[in-house]
């Protein structure tokens, strides 16, 4: 889902053609997503069967003739739908939580609200999961036992970190 934020949030910005949009989600989210061409055509192509998006082409001298991409109005209510529907199992993952802060700015401040008590509430059961995972017995293999023992307390640190950033984002709304 988070792939279609990406594409109909950036169209709602301006019109493009497909290696533009590329470049700016690669831009918006500092080189953390990467989007090909082979996933993003296709999406392309399908919102414009569903009416979410319209192509026009675009001719430049020199150049080869390009598919600009312009959001419609069903296209603002998708991408206002995708922003504001946050489920858990959508607020667990990484992907899906960092792709709505990106584009926050397309929604209010409630919206803003909601989604960070959602991931906040994910990364509480993320904790409490790996905190079991710690407390379990590794096995005999005392050498190996480090490894995963030093990659769930990371896990955890890192965790902790983004719950903080929740928590200061939060403390703008005085929630929490």
């Amino acid at each position: 889902m988070y792939l279609e934020i990406l594409i109909l949030a950036e169209l709602a910005q301006r019109p493009a053609h497909g290696y533009e949009l590329k470049e700016r989600i690669h831009r918006d989210l500092a080189g953390s997503v990467e989007i090909n061409s082979n996933t993003l055509h296709p999406a392309l192509r399908r919102f414009s069967t569903d009416g979410l998006v319209r192509s026009e082409e675009h001719h430049e001298p020199g150049r080869p003739t390009r598919q600009v991409y312009r959001l419609t109005e069903a296209g603002r209510r998708r991408l206002d739908t995708l922003l504001t529907d946050f489920e858990p199992a959508a607020a667990r993952r990484a992907d899906e939580f960092w792709t709505r802060v990106a584009f926050f700015h397309l929604v209010n401040a409630d919206v803003r609200r909601r989604v960070l008590l959602a991931r906040l509430d994910a990364l509480d059961g993320l904790d409490k999961k790996l905190a079991e995972l710690r407390g379990r017995t590794l096995g005999d293999v005392e050498e190996m036992a480090s490894w995963p023992t030093q990659a769930v307390d990371f896990r955890r640190h890192m965790t902790e970190v983004e719950r903080e950033w929740v928590r200061a984002q939060l403390a703008e709304f005085g929630t929490r």
